[in-house]
């Protein structure tokens, strides 16, 4: 009867070691990664692909399309163009087609790897998280919640172990802080690699686009076309009937691109919240860290029990952030009944503790 009693007071409310700030890394921006690596997926993986053209079920559109003199181009000139990459003319974006000059071009290779490096920047979000999975582990942070849903003796043989070990439980916040500090250098990483990938034409993106809404839409060039050509040239060298080298240029259709703009705006915009809402947590771990009263009283803010509160206060007065960082677990997982029950059990243990102290 009493393990039935005690199982509803400690119904598990969401067994859970992470703060908003942590999903918005590892679940939020990781899913939204492997969508957009999906979706651009669906765009380079043609019907005929026996391999991703099998498991997509076929593209949205064709990649890259190229035409001259008013004709689709043969597959084999689609399949070269698309995989020796097409190229542009940094004076032609503004202008009318036509004959160009003798400008270098620039070939616009990334397209091919959109996919790929979307993908690797989803495993990096991923990958602090997975660091602390196992700091968990390591740490048995996991068990000590667990048992503290338990049986009565169970949680008490729970209380009795915080007690015990006050003072030692450091390691488990640094774990934590080492996570956030690197989700917040991932971040500045995925910037870093973005840029780079994309010729560095990244970090000043989303600037150059809210520039763009502002202009009057005269004589302007938009930055997402520029980052981002729909429209390129690619050229073709065959051999004519007396062996010589016939060239000739085609306009192609890079389809991908129009995919491409819309998800790395996004993602400008999305690294750019993500890396400021990881600063100012941060700041918030520092004030933690540096002033115990700001976390005792954060932690005793969010408990509704008179008796809990006093317990927290007890308790954080004897121990440090790291016995904070586990109280403040203990209390997000389990119920309020039980959480109390567990506290009052280790108050009880300290003060047996103190009054042996004294005899001796």
């Amino acid at each position: 009867m009493e393990f039935r009693v005690w199982s509803d007071f400690a119904k598990l409310r969401q067994n859970d070691f992470d703060n908003a700030v942590s999903k918005l890394h590892h679940v939020v921006t990781t899913r939204l990664l492997l969508l957009f690596t999906v979706l651009t997926a669906l765009y380079v993986c043609p019907e005929d692909d026996p391999v991703m053209g099998g498991i997509f079920g076929g593209s949205l559109a064709k990649p890259i399309v190229c035409m001259a003199h008013g004709q689709e181009a043969h597959p084999a000139i689609l399949n070269y163009c698309w995989v020796t990459s097409a190229y542009t003319l940094e004076s032609e974006l503004n202008k009318k087609p036509g004959p160009v000059g003798d400008e270098e071009p620039i070939f616009q290779a990334f397209y091919q790897w959109v996919p790929f490096m979307l993908l690797l920047q989803a495993m990096l979000f991923y990958a602090p998280h997975y660091f602390w999975q196992n700091a968990l582990r390591n740490h048995r942070l996991d068990k000590v919640i667990e048992a503290s849903m338990g049986r009565t003796e169970v949680a008490k043989s729970v209380a009795k172990f915080i007690s015990t070990s006050l003072g030692r439980h450091r390691s488990v916040f640094l774990a934590i802080i080492v996570k956030e500090i690197l989700s917040l250098a991932v971040v500045g990483a995925n910037i870093y690699f973005t840029d780079v990938f994309l010729g560095g034409q990244f970090t000043t993106y989303g600037i150059e686009v809210l520039k763009l809404i502002d202009s009057d839409g005269t004589n302007r060039t938009d930055p997402m076309i520029k980052r981002f050509p729909r429209v390129t040239k690619c050229t073709w060298h065959s051999y004519g009937p007396s062996g010589t080298i016939k060239k000739e240029d085609y306009m192609c259709l890079l389809s991908i691109n129009m995919m491409s703009e819309k998800i790395y705006i996004f993602l400008w915009f999305w690294f750019l919240l993500l890396a400021l809402v990881s600063v100012a947590h941060l700041c918030k771990r520092l004030i933690e860290i540096l002033f115990a009263r700001f976390r005792t009283s954060q932690l005793v803010s969010t408990i509704g029990n008179g008796s809990s509160k006093n317990y927290v206060t007890f308790i954080c007065k004897r121990g440090n952030i790291g016995d904070w960082f586990l109280l403040r677990e203990i209390m997000r997982n389990v119920h309020s009944v039980r959480y109390d029950f567990i506290l009052s059990q280790i108050v009880a243990n300290i003060k047996r503790e103190e009054r042996l102290i004294e005899r001796m």
